[in-house]
């Protein structure tokens, strides 16, 4: 497992908002995140640029259809192959 890439997404973390489950990913890691729940049979919405600046972020909105306990172990999950992975 790679330290530098697990710290490198140590920010990520799910939100239980009103009408949908939430990630707020920097624009590099949105993508891949995005599809990870997709392989998943969710439904996602990305909405770019959220937080603006130097590292631009976006909001991945994931349809409440599983728990968020679920959720929230998916995330995890994508976190641990991803730091996993050597890039």
């Amino acid at each position: 497992m790679s330290l530098r890439r697990e710290r490198e997404i140590e920010y990520l973390s799910a939100v239980k908002a009103l009408e949908a489950f939430s990630v707020i990913a920097k624009a590099e890691h949105s993508d891949t995140l995005a599809d990870f729940f997709r392989s998943r049979d969710l439904s996602v919405t990305v909405v770019d640029n959220v937080i603006g600046g130097d590292e631009p972020q976006n909001d991945i909105q994931v349809q409440k259809t599983i728990e968020f306990t679920d959720f929230n172990q998916l995330l995890n999950d994508w976190k641990v192959d991803y730091a996993a992975d050597e890039g």
